[in-house]
């Protein structure tokens, strides 16, 4: 896993575990977590907002996949 892929599963194992606390989710938070230099956030994404925003858009992306994928199974 390259440090981009590292850093939004980070991310979003962090969103998984806080929920609602989003907000409480540190940069250095993340990069500890994907074991990546704290710089990367920034050149990746731009800022820890952008990245948080991807990851939620690549959850909510999962979710759509997983409900095609069951109405496909019962059409």
């Amino acid at each position: 896993m390259d440090a981009k892929e590292a850093i939004i599963q980070a991310a979003i194992d962090l969103i998984n575990e806080k929920g609602e606390d989003m907000n409480t989710i540190t940069v250095r938070e993340i990069c500890r977590k994907a074991n990546v230099g704290l710089g990367l956030v920034n050149y990746h994404f731009g800022n820890k907002d952008r990245l948080i925003e991807l990851c939620v858009e690549h959850m909510v992306s999962d979710i759509v996949d997983i409900f095609r994928s069951i109405q496909e199974k019962t059409a």
